[in-house]
């Protein structure tokens, strides 16, 4: 019989924190980072059966903050329109004090680069928020802390 598993494990994502850089984002609102394998269908002789073949894996994410800072935002259209292309370390981490057992997640991710940057948005009678996508390597996944049964 499966051992029971008491709801208060089930982490609390009010307990995430962010690093960009080193720098604590304090407005983090959601993340996410996300690895999905790039396929080609592969079909073969005597099978009706349709089967893949994993050829490479990518990496994307998206963070939303609270909308506090311009932060980065200039720096990182400056470095485009010169041509440069710069790179991030993100560290983000769970870790919700009411999950026994020690139990946090803590990934860091380096060579990130920013997808897009909004210039400014806003809507009438909404707090404001910032969304950014990212893309990485998997590569430069480090898995700094697991959740284990």
């Amino acid at each position: 019989m499966p051992k029971e598993i008491e709801g208060r494990r089930v982490i609390n994502g009010k307990w995430g924190k962010l690093y960009l850089d080193g720098e604590y984002i304090a407005e983090v609102q959601a993340f996410s980072a996300t690895v999905t394998p790039n396929r080609e269908e592969i079909s073969m002789v005597q099978s009706m059966g349709q089967d893949s073949k994993l050829l490479n894996y990518e990496g994307e994410g998206e963070i939303t903050l609270h909308k506090v800072f311009s932060r980065g935002k200039e720096a990182l259209i400056e470095a485009w329109s010169e041509g440069r292309d710069p790179r991030s370390k993100i560290v983000a981490a769970l870790d919700d004090p009411d999950a026994e057992g020690g139990q946090a997640e803590r990934v860091a991710i380096d060579g990130v680069w920013f997808n897009e940057q909004q210039v400014l948005n806003f809507e009438s009678g909404e707090a404001g928020t910032r969304e950014i996508s990212f893309g990485f390597n998997p590569d430069n996944i480090d898995f700094l802390d697991t959740i284990d049964a």
